[in-house]
C-alpha cells in the first residue's frame, strides 16, 4: 500500500466527519482541542465554507452554538467526551431551559475497548450522566456510520429542541 493510501485511511474518519458536517448545513463549529478528533478539527479550521470557532472551554462552545442556532445558523460542537460534565451548567441552563438543539460530536474516551484504564471510570459514568441530563445520544463504533449519525443526530436535535451528542469510539475515528 502507498503511503498516500495509507494516509487517506488513516484521514478517512475526519473527513466523513467533515462530510457529515457539509452536507447537513452546519455553517458553524466551535471546537476544544481533542486528541481523537484533531484530525476532524483540523479539517473543518481549513475548510473556507465552515466558520471554526477555537474555544477555551466547553461551555463556551456549547453557548457559541446555541447562539448560532437562535441566529439561525446549524452548528456542532466537537469536544472530548469529559467535555460533556464540563458543560452540564449550560446544557441546562441554556440548551435545556430554552430548547435549543445544539450537536455535539465528542470522543467516547474509556468506552469498553479503549484501553486507557485512567478513563474508564468516566466511559462508565458518561451514558448515565447524559440521561440524566436529557441528553439524548448515538455511539459510533464504525467508520462506515459516520455520516448517517451526524445527519440523524441533527435531524433528532431540531426535532426535539434538545441538545444530541455523537460519541465516537476509538475503532470509529482511529480506524
Amino acid at each position: 500500500m502507498a503511503e498516500s493510501d495509507s494516509e487517506w485511511i488513516r484521514d478517512k474518519p475526519n473527513r466523513l466527519i467533515l462530510e457529515g458536517l457539509k452536507e447537513n448545513g452546519v455553517h458553524l463549529v466551535a471546537s476544544l482541542p481533542d486528541t481523537w478528533l484533531g484530525g476532524a478539527e483540523d479539517l473543518v479550521a481549513q475548510d473556507p465554507e465552515l466558520r471554526f470557532v477555537p474555544v477555551t472551554n466547553e461551555g463556551e462552545g456549547l453557548a457559541i452554538c446555541a447562539g448560532a442556532w437562535l441566529a439561525g445558523r446549524r452548528s456542532a460542537l466537537i469536544i472530548e467526551n469529559s467535555g460533556l460534565l464540563v458543560a452540564a451548567h449550560q446544557l441546562e441552563t441554556v440548551c435545556a431551559k430554552y430548547e435549543v438543539p445544539v450537536l455535539i460530536l465528542a470522543s467516547y474516551r474509556g468506552h469498553v475497548g479503549d484501553g486507557v484504564w485512567w478513563l474508564e471510570p468516566l466511559g462508565e459514568r458518561l451514558l448515565n450522566f447524559l440521561d440524566a441530563m436529557d441528553v439524548r445520544y448515538a455511539v459510533v463504533s464504525r467508520v462506515e456510520d459516520i455520516k448517517g449519525a451526524i445527519r440523524s443526530a441533527l435531524v433528532t436535535a431540531e426535532m426535539s429542541k434538545q441538545p444530541m451528542a455523537v460519541l465516537f469510539t476509538r475503532e470509529a475515528v482511529l480506524a
